[in-house]
């Protein structure tokens, strides 16, 4: 069974459990999350093991997952604890697409789907990376990321005359699994480094010849750095040149 065929099972499974019913948002656990967890692991029982005193997301016979829908930096104490004993494979979605619908509390009902300006990619999600950087080179630590289109639900409780601005994010509801970037080695970090980079460089042009957010060019560099793909070379006023390794 391929990935994508995993994914379409685990989607079905868990929006037509009985639980789900209680409405958008209502689940204990949110619906990308659980989606996630069964696409790696469809057998429950290997969900939510303790160990180490720590609960992880899956362990199963090749190791531990952690799916990781929020700050990567609630990670560490657990990265610490396991990746000394056993492999870890840390699960990070990327939302490329992204479609909105908005519910209004007053009558129930729920907007048309809007496709969302907004997406992110494999650089957006190295903001998590950074935080977590100085277990990239673990030889048990394996990151991939799900590349997936996702149906975002929020109350239509904004400030502003449409109210879309401020509103309240209920939950995201996955629509299909687009591919999936699996980084074992410095090697495969080296991979996303495009062959058009100058010979020296700072982080910014990194950010921009990859068409990554601005806000993330600091942590792009910093998590390339980290695994060996690129070294700082020298200082250019406050900002570093970089160049690849």
């Amino acid at each position: 069974m391929t990935e994508r065929e995993a994914f379409s099972l685990a989607r079905d499974r868990v929006l037509s459990e009985a639980h789900s019913t209680v409405g958008i948002g209502g689940l204990a656990e949110k619906t990308l999350h659980k989606i996630l967890k069964l696409t790696v692991e469809p057998n429950a029982e290997f969900h939510e093991v303790e160990y180490l005193g720590f609960v992880a997301d899956i362990k199963n016979g090749q190791g531990i997952y952690e799916i990781q829908t929020r700050s990567a930096e609630r990670l560490i104490k657990k990265l610490e604890a396991f990746l000394p004993a056993v492999k870890v494979t840390v699960v990070i979605p990327v939302i490329t697409e992204k479609t909105l619908r908005w519910l209004d509390k007053s009558t129930g009902e729920v907007s048309e789907p809007k496709k969302s300006p907004k997406h992110e990619s494999v650089y957006t999600a190295f903001s998590e990376l950074y935080m977590i950087r100085r277990f990239l080179n673990s030889e048990n630590l394996s990151v991939k990321m799900m590349l997936i289109s996702v149906e975002e639900y929020k109350y239509l409780d904004g400030w502003d005359k449409t109210r879309h601005k401020g509103s309240t994010k209920l939950d995201r509801i996955p629509k299909e699994l687009l591919r999936t970037v699996t980084l074992n080695t410095p090697e495969d970090y080296a991979a996303l480094l495009p062959d058009a980079l100058p010979e020296e460089f700072t982080s910014r042009e990194l950010s921009l010849i990859l068409k990554a957010p601005k806000a993330c060019a600091s942590a792009i560099a910093g998590v390339f750095s980290s695994v060996g793909a690129i070294e700082a070379v020298r200082r250019k006023g406050s900002a570093y040149i970089y160049k690849k390794s």
